[in-house]
């Protein structure tokens, strides 16, 4: 079975898809013509439930706003202490007055409880009797002229209070009745989801059963490489560039797109090369900048470039021009600092013929008494030596030698370019 899957998974792509994409439409078009039909009856009930108890309990609370502004506006316009707020007052309570009729009009439209609709009669009862109130009202203002007394006795009494009480509660119980039937039409709703999902499910079931095992392999075939590659394209793009990419050797697209993806990583690992020696470049060219004095430079040059590199050991060598020697500025990780050589004659040594050749000088694998990478826990020969000149413009300014316990690679050696 393994063998036939490899088998597969190096054929190309078109014979594996002709019996994919057959496989693929037939399961499509019954899962397509199930959800449609589920979508249908759910976006129905949905529709019922917005248009009847959503915009009916928006309208009955409007309704409710618009009730309890007209009694606010009629009692500042009966305590306006001027003409000018009395208008107004008497402004925003004709105002209410036209949008509560609107809210009415609204609830009518989207009323469908035969509760509500018995409490729309005598909700319209109430408000006529209301209206009238407020037309009495305004006349014994009328009356009273600058006296509010008689206006003011009619609104706290008993058969305005009565009014006011009962509509709240009228147009409460709608509200309560319109939830209850919102509630009730999501739980259908919810119901022929459940049964639409089994459904579904089922048609889902005997379409995947009715496959042979050969559609099985090849949908496996075509799933298993392309997986992969596509979870080394995730561990490229979160910055893991360790990774193998796989397939790269297969005759097929499979190997077409894995050997892309190994193309793209040389160039991400290239870039992030670049980053990284650009980036520590800029890092020690600003501790350099800081730099007063040569030994302070040749500190700063060794204490940033060795943790970058893994050198175990490195010894910095300014050119003295005028004695035609190396001098010795400062050193990183040798046991021993007395067996250094201070002064270097030109052409004396590794160091001597780097400075008079102005060359660089790698050594793989020295002598095991050559130098010793020692650390509180032990000490081990280096696998590299590099000795390379310090110039500008062709001028010789000094000599920088590294141990490492294994050579450098390519961002290693561009950063020391650098």
């Amino acid at each position: 079975m393994r063998q036939l899957l490899v088998t597969l998974e190096k054929l190309r792509l078109m014979p594996k898809l002709l019996v994919a994409a057959f496989v693929g439409m037939l399961l499509t078009m019954l899962l397509g013509i199930a959800g449609l039909k589920s979508i249908e009856e759910i976006n129905g009930y949905n529709r019922h439930l917005y248009n009847t108890d959503l915009i009916g309990t928006a309208a009955i609370a409007k309704a409710h706003v618009n009730f309890r502004l007209t009694g606010r506006y009629l009692r500042e316009a009966i305590l306006a202490p001027t003409s000018a707020r009395q208008d107004k007052a008497r402004a925003s309570l004709n105002k209410a007055a036209a949008d509560l009729d609107d809210d009415i009009g609204v609830i009518s439209d989207t009323l469908h409880l035969e509760e509500n609709k018995e409490l729309l009669k005598e909700l319209n009862s109430l408000l006529a009797v209301h209206t009238q109130q407020i037309n009495q009202a305004l006349s014994l203002l009328e009356e009273d002229k600058q006296q509010i007394g008689k206006a003011a006795a009619f609104l706290s009494s008993e058969q305005f209070q009565h009014i006011d009480s009962q509509a709240d509660k009228v147009l409460d119980a709608m509200i309560n009745n319109n939830l209850a039937g919102a509630k009730k039409t999501t739980q259908i709703a919810a119901e022929l989801y459940q049964q639409e999902r089994k459904l579904i499910l089922l048609i889902l079931t005997i379409a995947i059963t009715l496959g042979s095992g050969f559609g099985w392999i090849v949908l496996m075939s075509i799933k298993r490489p392309l997986k992969a590659l596509s979870s080394s394209v995730d561990h490229l793009a979160q910055g893991d560039l360790n990774i193998t990419i796989p397939y790269a050797d297969y005759p097929n697209e499979v190997g077409l797109i894995a050997r892309s993806v190994k193309v793209l990583k040389g160039i991400y690992l290239k870039l992030e090369s670049q980053r990284w020696i650009k980036t520590h470049t800029a890092e020690i060219s600003m501790d350099l900048q800081k730099a007063d004095e040569y030994p302070e430079l040749a500190k700063v040059v060794l204490n940033k470039i060795c943790p970058l590199l893994n050198i175990g050991y490195g010894v910095f060598y300014v050119y003295d021009e005028n004695n035609n020697k190396l001098k010795l500025l400062s050193s990183y990780g040798y046991p021993k600092l007395h067996e250094l050589q201070h002064e270097v004659e030109l052409g004396e040594g590794l160091l001597g013929q780097c400075a008079e050749n102005k060359n660089t000088i790698t050594l793989t694998d020295p002598p095991h008494d050559y130098i010793s990478i020692s650390s509180g826990l032990g000490h081990a020969p280096p696998k590299y030596i590099v000795v390379l000149p310090i110039l500008h413009n062709d001028r010789l300014l000094g000599v920088l030698e590294l141990a490492a316990l294994a050579e450098f690679h390519d961002k290693e050696q561009g950063l020391i370019s650098e």
